[in-house]
């Protein structure tokens, strides 16, 4: 006789029945992420802020829309100037900047208060971030599952640290995630809306930087597991009007942060062509490698576990729970991985910086497995909390 799954929900996990509990795990999280979002200013220890936010605020200075810098896309920059541009506004209306060159003076002379906003924007999206990886948890495997990963991504030290930067690695982080949701919904709920946004959001993602172009891979798998639950028939051409407006979505949403290969193709190019050199130099957080997939899912592994502790450990027993489960779900998820992974095997910059857009995947990973087992073993509530409170706090402590 099979065992009854228990609802986190229920009587017996009534400590978390109420959505007050999903409220305060996402205080925490945002509690976290505030903790030091001020770090070493007004001096700056992260390369990429600087880069990011001078270039935003130079597009507005010289009133164009193309930046000046091309390491990466550029809507991470639209967002910084969107929210600097509103500070200025408000500052000019409340009488501290007198016209735009005195808002200038006072930045040059020290001011924070840019790049704290610059930052806070970051800890929006990770605590956003935490919010979706709770409704897909639920939505994709279980409520249980929902409050696991709500919980894993609340306290992971490199969601944490992302969402302090002024960078654009946890916007990337929240768009992908997003599109993966629709994209699974896209199946389970086959409708023209949830084609549309994940596509959208895919673009978004290509928009914030080139890791986001990996997302075209679970798209085309998923449109196939549509055509095939269809029994590969095209009846009155659905599947092709849904596929219009999917790149209909796709294709400006992409755009938004790519305008200068159209507007400046040969300096995007030249510069694409010189970041793709840089990769090969062999900086790692570890001692030399051999480049090649092994080597990096080693690297990994190892990295993870040292980096993050316990949880790192959980995350990748997660991931090998999915690969033997390997469901529609696991296959989607890990194709997204294991494209990423192996597109990035041969560059010789290995800091797992690299890989955050793939970590809110590993929680959800993690909290299935998890519910998996607190589900079969049927332990009294209190020592589930109790147990992934002991894998959390490691890495929350770093």
């Amino acid at each position: 006789m099979s065992k009854k799954r228990i609802d986190i929900t229920s009587s017996t996990y009534s400590f978390i029945r109420r959505n007050y509990i999903v409220t305060l795990i996402l205080a925490a999280a945002l509690g976290l992420r505030l903790w030091g979002v001020g770090y070493g200013l007004p001096f700056i220890f992260h390369p990429d802020e600087n880069r990011q936010i001078l270039d935003s605020l130079g597009m507005a200075e010289r009133m164009s829309v193309l930046p000046q810098e091309y390491s990466y896309p550029a809507l991470h920059k639209y967002l910084l100037l969107l929210v600097n541009g509103a500070y200025f506004a408000a500052g000019w209306l409340f009488g501290v900047f007198k016209d735009p060159s005195d808002f200038a003076l006072k930045f040059l002379e020290g001011e924070s208060s840019v790049f704290l906003l610059s930052r806070l924007l970051s800890v929006g999206f990770g605590t956003a971030l935490c919010a979706l990886l709770y409704v897909m948890g639920a939505k994709l495997f279980s409520r249980n599952a929902g409050f696991i990963a709500l919980a894993l991504s609340s306290g992971m030290f490199h969601l944490i640290q992302h969402s302090q930067w002024a960078i654009a690695d946890i916007v990337l982080a929240f768009f992908t995630a997003a599109a993966l949701y629709f994209i699974m919904l896209s199946v389970s709920e086959p409708g023209l809306m949830n084609t549309a946004l994940s596509f959208f959001l895919a673009g978004l993602a290509v928009s914030t930087k080139p890791q986001g172009v990996f997302l075209v891979f679970p798209l085309l798998l998923i449109r196939y597991y549509i055509l095939k639950d269809s029994g590969f028939r095209l009846k009155d051409n659905r599947h092709l009007s849904d596929l219009t407006v999917a790149f209909a979505a796709f294709v400006p949403a992409a755009l938004i942060g790519n305008l200068a290969w159209v507007f400046d193709f040969g300096a995007v190019y030249t510069k694409f062509k010189m970041l793709s050199q840089v990769a090969h130099l062999g900086i790692s957080s570890k001692e030399p490698f051999t480049p090649g997939f092994v080597s990096l899912l080693k690297w990994f592994t190892y990295e993870l576990v040292r980096q993050e502790g316990p949880l790192g450990g959980v995350l990748l027993a997660g991931t090998v729970y999915a690969a033997l489960k390997h469901t529609r779900k696991d296959l989607l998820f890990l194709l997204y991985i294991g494209v990423f992974m192996f597109a990035v095997r041969n560059w010789g910059i290995r800091y797992l910086h690299l890989f955050v857009a793939i970590f809110p995947v590993l929680c959800l990973f993690a909290a299935r497995m998890a519910d998996d087992f607190f589900s079969r073993t049927r332990l009294n509530s209190w020592v589930c909390a109790l147990t992934v409170a002991a894998v959390i706090l490691p890495s929350t402590s770093f």
